[in-house]
């Protein structure tokens, strides 16, 4: 499935400037001789330079990795220092695992986005399978996620289908154009910030715009 239709996938609009859709991780599992039995992947899958004006919001989103002994890769293919991120899930057996609660790199690990992307790649290192823990983790996954919203649990590790069960969603911020505000604001003719309950903000490293409404006005005009 692709994040590129985001109606299919909208679960509801903020009042300010955020939309929360839908995800589909990717994921990985394995049997015993280490053979690869599933691999849940769209490439496309975050791709917002061609869903604007829609980019991540790297506030309230973290890269989230669940499993054990599992290395995963965030490539943020367009950001300003051409990066990656990754993020090290590890647990010898279920005894270790943090029962429930927030992820701690034991069974599930969590990191920051840095600004300034909107064209993600996810990738797992090879290195790094399920099949030395396959009696109680057969899979892995990687995901873009609201961070309030993914609440770990011990089924992360042991339920290979608890994603198909379960509901979960990333927040996107409205981005309209390329510039930044002061400079939309020198073409007149074609600046659409003009209501006097409407607010410009610049982001991602000073380069895409959002127009939101003043909260302490009562509508749009």
């Amino acid at each position: 499935m692709t994040m590129h239709k985001v109606n299919d996938l909208l679960q509801n609009v903020e009042y300010d400037d955020e939309v929360r859709v839908g995800i589909f991780p990717n994921g990985q599992c394995y049997n015993s001789t280490t053979k690869k039995e599933k691999h849940y992947w769209d490439p496309n899958a975050w791709d917002f330079v061609n869903i604007s004006p829609f980019r991540i919001n790297t506030e309230k989103n973290k890269f989230t990795v669940t499993g054990c002994n599992t290395l995963a890769y965030l490539t943020l293919e367009d950001h300003p220092f051409n990066y990656s991120v990754g993020c090290l899930s590890s647990c010898n057996s279920l005894d270790t695992v943090i029962k429930h609660g927030s992820c701690s790199g034991i069974g599930c690990c969590q990191t920051d986005i840095p600004k300034g992307a909107s064209t993600f790649k996810f990738s797992f290192d090879e290195r790094f399978n399920n099949a030395e823990v396959y009696n109680f983790s057969r899979c892995s996954y990687a995901m873009v996620v609201e961070e309030a919203q993914l609440k770990f649990n011990t089924t992360y590790i042991t339920d290979e289908d608890w994603i198909d069960d379960t509901e979960l969603a990333a927040v996107l911020d409205w981005a309209i154009g390329n510039t930044t505000c002061e400079e939309a604001q020198t073409n007149k003719p074609s600046y659409a910030c003009i209501s006097s309950n409407s607010i410009c903000s610049t982001t991602y490293f000073d380069v895409f715009s959002r127009f939101r409404q003043d909260s302490t006005k009562s509508s749009w005009k």
